[in-house]
């Protein structure tokens, strides 16, 4: 296999030195709550220049590196470049679609399942490598927190979350796909 990861690139945007870098680096991470997200950028190049939406040119770094049949990372390329995307797919919908079911809006993931299919087959042989290798698997089920209606500053309860285990596995696929770009990264 053949794995390629974009991740978008900020730094035309994001300058060092400059405030906005030193508020992203005070900041550290975006940060997520049950109603809303504190992204570590302004809004504008968050969910705007900087987010990898469909059928917008965006500047990119990528990460290609290859998957051989036992699971190992092999010859990982570096690059920046302009990217496409064509579509943005979620976990639930990215689920459905792996187990056949392109009932209602999720017709449309029909187009991809080719390359879903590929990409939860590259993932399982590098879960499988990392396993063998004694990579810790932690399951824990997810915290979804309750708010409430009245005052959206008050927690109402928590509650474990409902993921179907096809959510799981789509969740776990991409976390894969992206620990072998980080990996590839991290030892270059």
């Amino acid at each position: 296999y053949r794995l390629t990861v974009a991740i978008a690139d900020v730094a035309h945007y994001v300058r060092p030195g400059t405030a906005l870098d030193r508020e992203a680096y005070e900041r550290g991470t975006s940060v997520y709550f049950p109603d809303r997200a504190i992204p570590m950028l302004p809004y504008a190049l968050s969910s705007g220049i900087c987010s990898l939406n469909p059928e917008e040119d965006r500047l990119a770094m990528v990460v290609r590196v290859d998957i051989d049949a036992q699971g190992e990372r092999k010859n990982p390329k570096f690059c920046a470049a302009v990217i496409r995307s064509h579509a943005r797919l979620d976990y639930a919908g990215v689920a459905a679609a792996l187990t056949g079911d392109f009932r209602g809006q999720r017709a449309r993931y029909k187009r991809w399942i080719h390359e879903l299919g590929e990409l939860a087959q590259a993932a399982a042989l590098l879960r499988k490598r990392r396993s063998q290798g004694g990579a810790l698997e932690i399951d824990l089920p997810e915290a979804v927190v309750v708010l409430d209606d009245d005052d959206p500053l008050r927690v109402r309860d928590i509650k474990r979350s409902r993921a179907t285990p096809e959510e799981k596995a789509a969740y776990q696929m991409i976390e894969e796909l992206m620990l072998a770009a980080n990996l590839s990264v991290a030892e270059f």
